[in-house]
């Protein structure tokens, strides 16, 4: 997303018109992979519209009706969830970490959802019965990607889908072998500053990419 000047500062109404006027480089669509959140924001502001209701509200009426997924909230219990931390230090338990999300609220389509390892591990398991071709079904453009998902080959050469968060946590779906990997930790308490992290994730990805095709 281009820097949007005292973003954190201002209020949703105003941050969310700045996102709005965010320009589109037509040369770079299917050719320059960027990471962004405005696309999910735009999209949850189409639905809102569509359907009169905010994009959290629609997500949990319509969404989150499935066995565990009751344990998906974006209105958590502080004392059950783990602490994070903003750029500042402030530490925040419940609250979302995404600067724009917690400006934006229940306007926030892209940040937000806090689940138990149960309502994570109950989405994953209805995704690989439900929603295997969907998750596989490659866009064109750069980079193996779907609609929400990159998309990494196994040794053997069939694909996983795999998405990652900030704070730590990440799944890797894999609808040919039905199994999955659902990573709950957190790289952002006390600091964010963990790229030990990140190295470690690609570890443990490779060693799931290279077991699946076993």
């Amino acid at each position: 997303m281009k820097y949007i000047p005292n973003r954190d500062q201002l209020p949703a109404k105003d941050l969310k018109r700045a996102i709005l006027q965010l320009p589109i480089i037509a040369e770079n669509v299917g050719k320059v992979v960027h990471y962004s959140d405005s696309n999910y924001l735009w999209l949850g502001w189409v639905l809102e519209t569509l359907y009169q209701a905010t994009i959290q509200t629609l997500i949990m009426q319509r969404v989150l009706t499935e066995q565990h997924w009751h344990e998906l909230t974006f209105a958590p219990e502080p004392a059950l969830c783990i602490p994070t931390a903003d750029r500042q230090g402030q530490v925040y338990r419940g609250i979302v970490h995404d600067p724009k999300g917690r400006v934006l609220g229940a306007e926030a389509g892209s940040a937000g959802l806090f689940g138990t390892l149960a309502g994570v591990v109950g989405a994953v398991q209805w995704w690989l019965k439900h929603l295997s071709g969907s998750l596989m079904t490659q866009l064109p453009g750069v980079g193996l990607r779907s609609a929400g998902w990159k998309l990494m080959p196994a040794a053997d050469g069939h694909l996983v889908a795999t998405h990652t968060g900030f704070t730590g946590t990440w799944l890797m779906l894999d609808p040919t072998r039905q199994q999955a990997l659902v990573v709950l930790t957190n790289r952002v308490y006390p600091s964010g500053q963990n790229d030990e992290f990140l190295d470690l994730r690609d570890q443990i990805m490779a060693t799931f990419l290279n077991e699946v095709a076993k």
